[in-house]
Parts: C-alpha cells; structure tokens; sequence
C-alpha cells in the first residue's frame, strides 16, 4: 500500500502525540483511501439487495483479496512491482471487479445490479482518493474537508443503488470537478464567520469581467471557488465565503470596457486583502512590494490617492484626480497588452505572454521606485 517503510499497523496510531507528522499523515490518507473503497462497494452491495453487515463483509473481502494476491507476488519474487495505489483506476478496478465476482459467487446483493454501477463506482472512488492524496495535514478545515469525501460518496452510492438504470447519475464524484467543488464547499462550512463581499473593477468599468475568490492562490478559477460576473458600472457582490480573501479578475470576450466600448480580454487583475477596487493599480501594488503611497508616487499620480478605494468613476471623487487615474490605468494596460501581443505573435500561449508582459512592467515599477529613493537619500546627504 505504499505506506512509509517501518510502518507497524498493528500499532501505529496517526494521532498519538509523537507520531511523525509526515509518517502519521501518509498513513492517515491511505486509511481513508481503503476506506472510501470499502464503504462505495459496501453501499452499492447493499443496495442491491444485502445487508448492511453482509455487504461490508464482501467489500473488505474483495479488497483483502487483492492485497493477498499482492502479498504472494512478493513472496514468489521479492523485487516484484506490487504496490497497491489507491489513487490508481486499474487497482479499483480490479478491487471491483473482485467485489462483483464474489457478489455472484455468493448470492449477497444483485450481481446485475451492482455491474450496472461497477464503472461509475471505479471513477468516482478513484476521483475521491486521488483528492484525498492532496491532504497536507491531519487537523485544517481543508484536510477534514477531503477527509469527509467517503462519506458524501457513500450516500451517493446508496442513492443510485435505489435504481441504478435511473439514478446513476446521483454518483456526482464520478467527474473529478464536483469532487474539488464539494471539498471547496466543505471546507467553507468548517470555516465559520462567513464574509460578503462587494467590489468594483475599473479599467473603465468592466462589464461581465469574471470575479472570484482564489481560495488556494494558484491563480485559476477552481470549481467550488466563488465566482460571478460585473454588473454593467464594474460592480459585483460575492456572498457567504471565507472571509480576508483578496479578489482575481479574469477578462475574456464577454468582458466590455464600458469606456470605450471596447472587448477587453486575457487579461489578468488582482487586489490585496481589504480593496474595495480592482485595478491596474491594485494588480501593481499585489505584484510588487511598494506600499500605496510609493505606487502613486512612482506613477506620478496626486498624493493622497489610495488605490485600494478610489473609484474614478463615483461621481463623488475629484474630476481632475479621477481623470489622472483613469488615463494611467489606460496607460498601464495598452503598455502591458501591447507587449503581450508581440510575444503572443512568436506563438507563446495567451495567458504566458500576459505574465511575461505584466513581470517586464513591474520591474520597471520596482527601478524606478528604486531610483527615486536613491535620488531622496542623495538630497537628504547634500
């Protein structure tokens, strides 16, 4: 089973107090592993006619079977390959298949039956495992979150076994994106003191930008992750998420820059924690390491201005200094669109060429925040 060598399982316990964390946690996922396979087979015997109890039985049996055959293997030759991975779609097959002959061999449950979900059960407990193998630890929201998959399978198993002709697709986690999505959704829950947001995406206002709530910060919409898209002013609500969450926004060809009519996409905007704006200016002050004042500085913009919160497009703010911003958010982003096409145009992807532009752009920010500083010290020592 792959578990880390010296590993005794008749006394290891994964949540002893000097346990390795690393060895407790590898062993903690391939025990939930079994046990999601153990428990998706056991439901789908039972509904086809089993006991609860028999129907266990006959799921640990298959699994003990096969890890028997493994057990011989090694036997007849020690350097035999016989790791028994529970992420891998053969092994579960094969743990199925095992499953539905000793269903026939025995009587326990409908062999008919339990065919009939065979397939789906193999793709949904493979999806499953292989989010569990994700875990970090054994005690964050997130790790209970893939750690309360089996369960959430097992009643879907039980649903489609009531008539497996029409209820099959009550198997959800047999496509990978609702398992991500109900561990998403999970651990939100587990959260607590859920926050609403509400925000507004200037560059022009931005008209059906995609925004959402990047909950593992790799910078990709994931299913389960909070989403929705600006109203035609820019503005967007996202409610009941996680709460200190900064915001992404992803354009696309449904995104319009309401100032100049103009679709705006593949491009990439970000804000900190706490913005009430998303900008060029925003994505500036997350890309680099400037503090606000020191953006607005280096970009030559009135002093004062916070770009976390100002809004050129609120009828409330100074015309002149709504103007300054509105023009160098323009600026930023025909100078970062601008290079992105010339590299898209020696066949670089769309959305590399938009980080190699965007990184080009923040170094020159970073310089000359750099010099100006230089420049300061050089006054204050004359």
């Amino acid at each position: 089973m792959d578990l880390p060598e010296g590993v005794d399982p008749t006394q290891f316990s994964a949540f002893s107090e000097d346990a390795d964390p690393d060895m407790a946690l590898a062993v903690e996922k391939v025990a939930h592993q079994v046990m999601t396979t153990v428990t998706a087979i056991s439901s789908a015997v039972e509904g086809s006619g089993a006991s609860s109890e028999d129907a266990f039985l006959l799921a640990v049996a298959s699994v003990a079977d096969i890890v028997q055959e493994k057990g011989e293997a090694v036997r007849e030759n020690p350097n035999a390959e016989v790791v028994l991975d529970f992420t891998d779609t053969s092994a579960i097959e094969t743990i199925t298949t095992r499953a539905a002959e000793r269903v026939e061999e025995s009587g326990v449950g409908d062999a008919d039956s339990f065919k009939q979900m065979a397939t789906t059960i193999v793709e949904a407990v493979s999806n499953v495992n292989n989010e569990i193998n994700n875990a970090e630890d054994l005690s964050s929201d997130d790790s209970k979150a893939l750690f309360s998959l089996s369960s959430q399978l097992k009643e879907q198993v039980k649903a489609a076994a009531e008539d497996p002709e029409a209820n099959l697709d009550a198997i959800t986690f047999s496509q990978a994106d609702a398992v991500s999505e109900a561990v998403v959704e999970k651990a939100t829950s587990l959260v607590g003191n859920l926050t609403d947001y509400s925000g507004s995406v200037i560059k022009g206002p931005l008209e059906d930008a995609l925004v959402f709530l990047d909950y593992n910060s790799d910078g990709l919409l994931n299913p389960g992750e909070p989403n929705t898209r600006t109203d035609e002013d820019g503005t967007f609500t996202i409610n009941s998420a996680r709460p200190d969450m900064s915001f992404t926004v992803i354009t696309d060809e449904q995104t319009v820059d309401t100032s100049s009519g103009q679709i705006l996409a593949d491009v990439t905007l970000k804000s900190p924690v706490g913005s009430s704006v998303v900008s060029p200016l925003t994505t500036l002050l997350v890309e680099t390491d400037l503090s606000k004042e020191k953006l607005v500085e280096v970009l030559g913009l009135p002093s004062g201005i916070d770009p976390t919160t100002f809004n050129p497009f609120v009828s409330s703010v100074d015309q002149t200094e709504a103007l300054s911003v509105e023009i160098t958010s323009h600026q930023i982003i025909a100078t970062i669109t601008a290079i992105s096409t010339v590299i898209e145009g020696i066949d670089i992807a769309t959305n590399v060429a938009f980080e190699v532009a965007l990184e080009a752009f923040l170094k020159l920010s970073k310089l000359k925040a750099k010099m100006m500083n230089y420049s300061l010290l050089r006054n204050y020592q004359i």
